[in-house]
């Protein structure tokens, strides 16, 4: 099992694992070299790419569940609970923040917003702020965040970083709506 986690993920699991070294987490948010990044926004532009809202929600909660057993596995296989190498959390819990927009999009347009319109002149720094507020809630860890990784094996790992997107998605409704 360890060789397949490590094969599926390798930025993930090792690239992840050298950097938690040598890189604090404030540092990834301003330099932007953390895998999960990388990692979260692309499998947030696939669910997009579904084009359909029903489609990105059931690959929302795919990824969530992939996770809470990806990361029960690894901290089985590492055995250290919440391991810093696995940021498979970080990933799937990316797409709940963009949930808010998503969904608003979708009701009141009528229609799925593209992928490019995320990334745009004109929304690109919205799409920046709400990343950058996800990395910040993550490492800050609001009630009940950081109670919520005391919660048994891949759960204490997934379920923090759903917290932190769910908060993210949350501001995004205050200020942007």
């Amino acid at each position: 099992m360890k060789s397949w986690i490590t094969k599926v993920f390798p930025a993930s699991v090792k690239d992840h694992h050298r950097r938690c070294r040598y890189v604090q987490p404030r540092q990834e948010i301003i330099h932007g070299d953390s895998p999960a990044s990388r990692q979260g926004l692309a499998w947030f532009g696939a669910l997009l790419l579904a084009g359909n809202f029903w489609l990105y929600l059931a690959g929302a909660v795919f990824g969530i569940a992939l996770s809470v057993w990806l990361g029960g596995a690894a901290e089985r296989i590492l055995r250290q609970p919440d391991p810093p190498s696995v940021v498979v959390d970080e990933i799937a819990a990316l797409p709940v923040c963009f949930l808010a927009w998503v969904a608003s999009d979708w009701l009141r347009k009528g229609q799925f917003p593209k992928p490019g319109q995320f990334f745009s002149a004109q929304n690109w720094h919205l799409t920046l702020i709400i990343f950058v507020l996800f990395r910040l809630f993550d490492i800050l860890k609001p009630w009940p965040v950081r109670q919520s990784q005391s919660l048994p094996a891949g759960w204490g790992i997934t379920v923090d970083d759903l917290l932190a997107a769910i908060y993210v998605a949350a501001a995004t409704v205050v200020v942007f709506h």
